[in-house]
């Protein structure tokens, strides 16, 4: 009884352990229902260091943006000392995925995000100073980014 009992737990944990890693990549999931969806998005301009064209984005509803929490700021330019201008962002802003690549959300139109990738040059206070990225300007997502990426991931599906 004992030796059954002991196989039976062997057999629960070890599935614990495999079927979670049966989900495959899913940074790519496309999200085509619910309040938050991965669409296609017509290029216009965006930031693409690696060329070609930038086609996927998440489009929330008002009430989906308003549940995250979703805050906005514009990219700014700051001189530094007696040096040239710089694009400065808040640190909050910047998004490491688990490879250690620095992206930022865009907000390409109302309710939809697209993630670009930046290059970090230094951070000073709650700042970080960019040496490529998105043009000065452009509107980023401040707060909210965790819960953008879990979309694009799809968690909570």
């Amino acid at each position: 009884m004992k030796h059954r009992f002991r196989v039976i737990v062997v057999l629960l944990l070890t599935g614990c352990f495999i079927l979670p890693g049966c989900g495959g990549d899913k940074t790519k999931i496309k999200q085509t229902e619910g309040p938050a969806q991965i669409k296609a998005i017509p290029f216009d301009g965006a930031f693409n260091p690696e060329g070609g064209r930038v086609t996927e984005g998440i489009t929330l509803t008002a009430k989906a943006a308003e549940r995250i929490g979703i805050e906005t700021i514009k990219i700014k330019e700051t001189l530094a000392g007696q040096g040239p201008l710089r694009k400065v962002i808040p640190y909050a802003s910047v998004l490491y995925d688990p490879n250690g690549q620095t992206w930022v959300y865009t907000v390409r139109k109302p309710l939809i995000y697209l993630r670009e990738p930046i290059t970090i040059d230094s951070i000073e206070d709650e700042m970080a100073i960019l040496s490529k990225g998105p043009e000065v300007g452009t509107t980023i997502v401040t707060i909210g980014i965790a819960m953008l990426y879990g979309v694009e991931c799809g968690i909570g599906q």
